[in-house]
């Protein structure tokens, strides 16, 4: 009698348990990240979109072609996903280049200037 009766409760703890639909908010953000490379730091104008953010290259290391994570701190450009008009100019307004990129969330670009 205790078997049928244990069997009984666990059966009915079973397939009481339903499921529910639940919405997952995740705390990652769905940006994408830009940044810009060259030999020496240097100050730029990068223009996203028709608008213009001041940044500052980032200095590769030539040995090793890494460099200082707090150096790129303040070098990302934060983008929406998708297509973006990119061009580069030094800080008297010569045009250094133009790109055309397509990035995913989470992704970051970096262009070699």
């Amino acid at each position: 009698m205790k078997k049928i009766m244990l069997w009984a409760v666990l059966l009915l703890a079973l397939t009481s348990c339903g499921t529910s639909g639940v919405a997952v908010k995740t705390t990652k953000p769905e940006v994408a990240y830009l940044s810009f490379s060259a030999g020496e730091t240097k100050d730029i104008i990068v223009i996203v979109d028709g608008k213009e953010y001041r940044k500052e290259t980032i200095r590769l290391n030539s040995a090793s072609g890494s460099t200082n994570i707090q150096q790129m701190a303040g070098s990302f450009i934060s983008l929406d996903p998708g297509s973006h008009k990119v061009v580069v100019k030094d800080k008297s307004g010569k045009e250094l280049c133009t790109h055309e990129i397509k990035v995913a969330a989470r992704e970051h670009k970096m262009i070699a200037l």
